[in-house]
Order: structure tokens, then sequence, then C-alpha cells
């Protein structure tokens, strides 16, 4: 059997790589559909957030709302010190999980800065996004 120009190959050679090509093709074809039932099985897995406030703001200590927004989980925090065009938040953890979203909600548009503390002793991982609300 002549396949190509100058290239002769027996049939028997031709019939074992045939076979081990429709072999191949099943073994690919199989894992095709083991990969996207899999795929279709499992949700994306959402890190959690760990943001702690302390207390060393007193009345103006921020709290953390935490809720699910079209399949990504958020979490505002409300509350901080305003002085002048400055916003100041204190926490005692302040972690961003992977594939979340924190936001400081901002309650006035004469605000320029947004500052924030960590005052305790583990590092923070911020991991996800960061924003603010208006």
């Amino acid at each position: 059997m002549k396949l190509f120009k100058d290239f002769q190959v027996s049939w028997k050679d031709a019939l074992v790589c045939c076979l081990n090509i429709v072999a191949l093709s099943g073994c690919v074809n199989v894992l095709a559909k083991l990969t996207v039932g899999i795929a279709l099985s499992e949700k994306p897995a959402f890190a959690e957030s760990k943001i702690i406030p302390d207390n060393s703001l007193g009345a103006e200590s921020s709290s953390v709302v935490s809720f699910d927004s079209v399949g990504f989980p958020i979490d505002v925090i409300n509350g901080g010190a305003i002085r002048q065009a400055n916003l100041f938040y204190s926490f005692q953890e302040f972690n961003v999980g992977e594939l979340r979203g924190v936001y400081f909600q901002n309650i006035s548009n004469e605000i320029q800065n947004i500052l924030a503390r960590v005052t305790g002793e583990n590092r923070s991982d911020i991991l996800g996004t960061l924003g603010i609300v208006l």
C-alpha cells in the first residue's frame, strides 16, 4: 500500500495504525465527556472573607453585611469615622477571599479618601476585589 509518494507501509502496519487512532479517539472522547461532566457538576468554590471591625472608633465603628449578589458573594462595610474629606475604618482582621468582593459604603460625595487600618496581630490577605458603593 502506497500512502505517500515515496512512503510505503504494509497492510498490517496500516491496520495497527488505524486501530491505535480509533482507540486514542475513543479515549479522548471518554476524557472529554468526563471533563464536561465534572465541570457541570461542580459549582465554583468561593472563599470566605474574614472582616472583623475593632472597637477603637467607638460609636463610629463599622459593621459588615454579607450577601450573595447574582452568584457573586460580596461584603459591604458600613459606618466608619468621617473627618473632613476622609473616611476612616479600623479592623481587628481584614481578609478578602478569592472570588469575593468587599465594598466600602461611601455615604457622602464629599469623601476624597477612604483609609483603613488593621490592629490585629495576623497578616491580611486581599485575594478578591475591593471597591466602594455610593
